[in-house]
């Protein structure tokens, strides 16, 4: 697992994200899922220490409405604060987590071969902040 987050955060900054829209298709996509899994990380990109959320039913689309149509275009230099992954009978449908970083206000995360770099709403960061202690 730690070689696939490697190899995707090198993708990000040498690559970069695609300017791509994230729109109803994607969205669509992603509405497939029955559950949601927040990863909150203890430390930057710490993923074996950090807490994890499971939300289901209308949570799942409350969480989706988070993810904001505008793009960033490039990812911002910075570390990432947790993953999110969407979920179909326990198995996710990106083909890479999607990491977020409230202090940066995005997400990145893959579908269909592409990479997508999306503003978090206001309502996201504020969600995802009061799952931070």
């Amino acid at each position: 697992m730690k070689r696939y987050l490697t190899i995707f955060i090198i993708q990000i900054l040498f690559i970069g994200c695609q300017t791509l829209n994230y729109s109803s298709k994607e969205e669509a996509f992603l509405n497939k899922a029955t559950e949601v899994k927040i990863l909150v990380y203890k430390k930057w990109s710490d993923r074996e220490n950090a807490d994890e959320y499971t939300f289901t039913g209308n949570d799942v689309k409350k969480i989706l409405s988070f993810i904001s149509r505008k793009s960033l275009g490039m990812a911002p230099k910075c570390g990432y604060t947790g993953e999110i992954d969407f979920l179909v009978n326990g198995k996710s449908l990106l083909e890479q987590n999607m990491f977020y970083n409230i202090d940066c206000n995005h997400v990145i995360f893959g579908i269909d071969n592409k990479t997508y770099c999306q503003y978090l709403t206001k309502e996201g960061l504020i969600f995802i902040g009061s799952l931070r202690k």
